[in-house]
């Protein structure tokens, strides 16, 4: 059951409800090292209408780590920095 709490009208498209849900993303970013490549786990709101997906602060933080700690992995010689191509 979906109470007032979990479930807020969509900002975008004003007809839906948004729905907190971890969703899993792939990315990359580029860095003065090369690409680094990531894959997190996020909590999102997500539109039951239209299907628009955000993420808050905490999200952010979440993607900030991830960079970090892959980043640092390239900077020790851990793993090996890739190219776009």
């Amino acid at each position: 059951m979906v109470t007032s709490q979990d479930a807020r009208r969509c900002t975008f498209c004003k007809a839906g409800n948004t729905l907190r849900s971890d969703q899993t993303i792939a990315f990359r970013q580029c860095t003065d090292k090369g690409y680094i490549y990531c894959r997190v786990t996020l909590p999102m709101d997500i539109c039951n209408d239209c299907g628009l997906k955000s993420w808050d602060d905490v999200a952010e933080a979440i993607i900030a780590d991830a960079v970090r700690r892959e980043y640092e992995k390239i900077s020790s010689g851990l793993v090996e920095p890739r190219h776009a191509g």
